[in-house]
C-alpha cells in the first residue's frame, strides 16, 4: 500500500507569525526534489492509479490567499510541481486580517489585526487552472461546518462547487474541511454535492 505525505499551507512569504517565509519554502521544494518525490494534485491522488515504483506526494494550500497565487505559484511552477489550492469563494472581496500578538483572524479590520491577508480573484484562480493545478472549494465562507445548521450546508459546500465551476469553466472535483472540521451530515451534503 502507498504511503502518501500531503503537505498544507496557508501563506507563503507574507509577514507576522501566520505565514512560512519564502526561503522555507524554497527549502521543501528542493529537498521534494533532492529526494524524488513526485507531486500531484489531490484529485490525482484519488483518481489515478498511482504506480509502486515511484515516490509520491501532494502539496496544498488552504484558504486562497493572494500570496498563494503571487509567491507560490511562481515557484512551484519554477520546479513544475502541481499543486491544490483549496478557496473560499465568498471571500472574493474580504481581506482578512491577523493579530500578531494573539495569532487570530478577522473577516474585517479590528484593533491589534494589522497583518492584511487578501484573498485571491477568480482571474488568479484561472491563472492557476492554466498552469496546471488544481482548484477545490474550502467552502463558501470558512465556517465550522460541523457547528452550522444542517440547512446552511448546501450554500457552504455545493454553491461554494457551482460558483467555482462557474467562474473556471471546469469541474471541482475536491473539498476541504474548514478547520478539519465535519460530522456525518457534513460528509453527506459533500457527497450529495458531488465532489
Amino acid at each position: 500500500m502507498l504511503k502518501i505525505p500531503i503537505f498544507y499551507y496557508h501563506s507563503i512569504g507574507n509577514v507576522g507569525p501566520e505565514t512560512l517565509p519564502v526561503t522555507e519554502f524554497k527549502a521543501h521544494l528542493s529537498l521534494i526534489d533532492s529526494f524524488g518525490f513526485t507531486p500531484i494534485t489531490f484529485g490525482n491522488l484519488i483518481a489515478t492509479r498511482l504506480r509502486n515504483d515511484r515516490k509520491y506526494l501532494v502539496l496544498t494550500f488552504d484558504d486562497g490567499l493572494l500570496d498563494n497565487y503571487e509567491i507560490a505559484a511562481p515557484l512551484l511552477a519554477d520546479y513544475g510541481y502541481p499543486a491544490t489550492f483549496f478557496v473560499i469563494p465568498g471571500f472574493d472581496e474580504i481581506t482578512r486580517w491577523v493579530n500578531p500578538k494573539t495569532r487570530q483572524w478577522s473577516d474585517t479590520p479590528r484593533t491589534g489585526f494589522s497583518i492584511p491577508f487578501p484573498s485571491m480573484q477568480p482571474n488568479h484562480r484561472q491563472e492557476l487552472l492554466r498552469l496546471g493545478m488544481e482548484i477545490g472549494s474550502h467552502s463558501m465562507s470558512h465556517p465550522k461546518l460541523n457547528k452550522i445548521a444542517v440547512s446552511n450546508l448546501n450554500r457552504e459546500i455545493a454553491s461554494s462547487k457551482n460558483m467555482l465551476e462557474d467562474q473556471l469553466g471546469d469541474s471541482v472535483k475536491t473539498f476541504c474541511y474548514p478547520k478539519g472540521r465535519y460530522n456525518q451530515a457534513v460528509l453527506q451534503s459533500v457527497i450529495e454535492a458531488g465532489y
